[in-house]
């Protein structure tokens, strides 16, 4: 008989500091193109350029909190958040992420990180004895923003 459970406990994403320097880049960038595209006659995109600059920059102040993973062979739960295996259509492990396919049309795919030191085979056997194991593959939008850390 396999495990019942897996748990876990790891930041939800990784941090990292911002230079000053990275502010001021940041900060010309989104007045530049505001003002261009004020100039071009485009008022509300240029509104648009600068909340987003200014929301990207609140955004990378703030500290990842802190996850507590816990799947079993009746869900998911990651904080306060539950997914009951009805509502997934699959699961697959990308490198340290755990990928959960809902049945949802907003937001079809969860991306959970792996906390070191779990092994991959204790969660396929907990989540692979109601689920199928399908390949997917995290976003390419998800990852190019991890990489610029947030």
């Amino acid at each position: 008989m396999g495990r019942e459970s897996v748990a876990w406990e790891v930041f939800e994403h990784e941090h990292y500091h911002e230079e000053p320097e990275w502010y001021w880049v940041l900060g010309i960038i989104a007045v530049s193109g505001s003002i261009a595209s004020f100039l071009l006659g485009n008022l509300l995109f240029g509104i648009l350029i600068l909340l987003a600059g200014g929301t990207l920059a609140l955004y990378s102040t703030k500290e990842p909190s802190f996850l507590t993973i816990h799947l079993s062979k009746q869900g998911v739960r990651f904080n306060k958040e539950y997914h009951p295996t009805e509502s997934i259509t699959s699961f697959s492990i990308d490198g340290d992420k755990l990928l959960i396919e809902k049945h949802s049309f907003w937001h079809p795919l969860v991306i959970i990180p792996i906390g070191e030191g779990v092994p991959h085979d204790e969660i396929r056997a907990v989540l692979g004895a109601k689920l199928p194991e399908k390949n997917h593959k995290e976003p390419v939008g998800h990852r190019i923003m991890e990489h610029f850390g947030f």
